[in-house]
């Protein structure tokens, strides 16, 4: 099981399927305390807190995100999409697409050699792969139907899928949806948190 503590607060956070755990930090500076070891941790630096799977800690900037910003919700974060990049590299190597992708390749490199052929200068370019057309196109996730809650839900849906099952740590959520919309994303939540 997944566990969070923090030095100065007694309770140790136990995160299972089917429950969400909810903390009211009222001590400003305890509350600022935690969140900024927390970022620091997620950041890569040493901190506090300590997150565990099965009673062995573990790196927080692997295993964890934290959440402040809520409108508007980014839904393409860099590391994310790079995520989603990756994952297209690694199907296009695959049998069913590996020949279409080496052609696309083979076809894409013959036409910069020769839009270059009659340039007064010799030219390169970087290596060719489905990642670099992927990030020259500007490969973005569409979210311009959906709410800012629903962005933050298809968010760390899609961080599960093609980086990890992290932990998400939403600070103040509540300060911008009401409770309807909070019970909403909870059930939303705990009906995926089984798969």
């Amino acid at each position: 099981a997944l566990k969070f503590v923090h030095p100065q607060i007694e309770t140790v956070f136990s995160v299972d399927n089917g429950y969400i755990n909810e903390l009211v930090i009222e001590n400003r500076c305890l509350f600022r305390s935690v969140i900024e070891d927390i970022s620091l941790q997620i950041s890569g630096f040493t901190g506090q807190s300590v997150l565990s799977i099965d009673n062995t800690p573990v790196e927080i900037s692997k295993n964890a995100e934290i959440i402040t910003n809520y409108v508007p919700f980014e839904l393409n974060s860099k590391s994310l999409v790079s995520k989603i990049i990756q994952a297209f590299d690694k199907k296009s190597a695959d049998a069913d697409f590996f020949a279409l992708s080496a052609d696309i390749l083979q076809k894409t490199e013959m036409y910069l050699d020769s839009l270059t052929d009659d340039f007064p200068c010799s030219l390169i370019y970087g290596k060719l792969n489905i990642s670099s057309i992927l990030k020259s196109v500007g490969l973005s996730i569409d979210g311009s139907d959906k709410s800012n809650l629903e962005k933050l839900f298809d968010y760390t849906e899609l961080v599960r899928e093609f980086d990890a099952d992290k932990l998400f740590f939403l600070v103040n959520m509540r300060t911008f949806y009401s409770d309807n919309d909070m019970n909403e994303f909870i059930k939303t939540v705990l009906g995926h948190s089984g798969r």
